[in-house]
């Protein structure tokens, strides 16, 4: 298992001119703007090894950018074009499904969609919708690896918008994805030390985890050098200054990779940590259910006093309380909850609960306010 330090640290002492150009690169709304920001940002990084990786990733981006800005000139004034690459994602997460076998690719997104795609996806991706488990997940068809790249920058980088990534390894073994993904800033395998930050419009810095040898004022000035007023910052596990800086950057990124295989009408999926582990799925029920697990989510339903349970769950991060799903339904019964009743498992009577009553996958929660 590679941590971020293993292939390619970055560095914590840029300068002000650069930390400041940033932030103007983070603003920019079109691509025009950020092109011309991101190449002023380029100009201002030195130039050595502890910033080879950064720089490699800018170009990268900025070669993406040109490309995009080409095609959309090269087009009829009068049509108005709106690129696959940029939908939204929809329902509880994005499913990216990535590799170099066109025809493997196909029919995996048919067995988790139902939908069949005859022509060959190209240049753009495609889009399904995976119904399972009582909840939805966007599947994204991907053009397969290695046409070009500059098409492979694009997969890459719809990739670090994606939630989960299934590798479909036909032509493509999972050390060649790996390799292949750090080199466009993807990284496939969970790093040692994981950070996720929240941009939040008040509250200050708010540090969830620790550093060691590093203080909090180290971490809440680290930010305002970004102009970074108010965000949720967890740190996981072994976490450095420089991979703290990474999240604000962006260039690298971990999103969860499995490799994935169709034998008939079954599902097999492959786990890469310390062993390989192996799952198999003949349903898009248990599909569904693993990979909420998978993304740490659970499904909450919830009901009205003398009405029946909704059908669709709320779908939160695992660790989530009452009082977390009453602000998900809106801020006001969150500010007026009093207590909630719950039902677990094979409760015949409910268990009346605080705010503060962490919630598991499938409990039936009613909140009195």
């Amino acid at each position: 298992m590679k941590r971020l330090s293993d292939v390619g640290k970055m560095v914590t002492n840029l300068p002000e001119k650069a930390k400041a150009q940033w932030v103007r690169v983070s603003m920019a709304k079109d691509s025009e703007d950020k092109l011309r920001e991101l190449q002023v940002f380029y100009s201002l990084v030195p130039k050595h090894k502890g910033t080879e990786k950064l720089l490699k990733q800018v170009k990268r981006k900025m070669a993406s950018l040109r490309v995009e800005i080409r095609e959309r000139k090269s087009r009829p004034k009068a049509v108005h074009y709106i690129s696959k690459w940029s939908i939204p994602s929809h329902g509880v997460g994005r499913i990216s499904l990535l590799g170099f076998a066109q025809e493997s690719l196909r029919e995996l997104f048919s067995f988790l969609t139902k939908r069949v795609i005859e022509a060959p996806v190209v240049y753009e991706p495609n889009f399904g919708m995976l119904d399972g488990g009582h909840v939805q997940f966007q599947v994204a068809l991907l053009p397969p690896i290695g046409k070009s790249l500059s098409l492979d920058e694009r997969i890459f980088s719809f990739c670090k918008n994606s939630h989960l990534i299934l590798h479909v390894s036909n032509g493509m073994d999972f050390e060649e994805l790996a390799e292949l993904g750090r080199s466009h800033g993807f990284l496939p395998t969970q790093p040692e030390g994981q950070v996720e930050m929240k941009r939040l419009t008040t509250g200050g810095i708010r540090i969830v985890g620790q550093i060691e040898n590093v203080t909090t004022r180290d971490l809440v000035n680290l930010f305002n050098e970004y102009k970074i007023r108010n965000a949720i910052v967890k740190l996981e596990g072994q976490v450095t200054l420089d991979d703290v800086e990474n999240e604000i950057l962006g260039v690298w990124k971990y999103i969860p990779t499995l490799t994935t295989s169709l034998r008939g009408e079954e599902m097999i999926i492959e786990e890469h940590k310390e062993t390989l582990s192996r799952h198999y799925f003949s349903s898009k029920d248990e599909v569904a259910e693993f990979f909420l697990r998978k993304l740490s989510l659970i499904r909450v339903f919830t009901k009205s006093p003398g009405e029946a349970a909704a059908q669709k769950p709320i779908v939160l991060k695992e660790g989530s309380t009452a009082g977390d799903l009453a602000m998900d339904v809106h801020s006001d019964l969150a500010r007026r909850f009093k207590y909630a009743l719950l039902w677990r498992g094979s409760m015949s009577s409910p268990l009346r609960i605080s705010q503060n009553y962490r919630l598991e996958d499938k409990d039936l929660i009613e909140v009195r306010a």
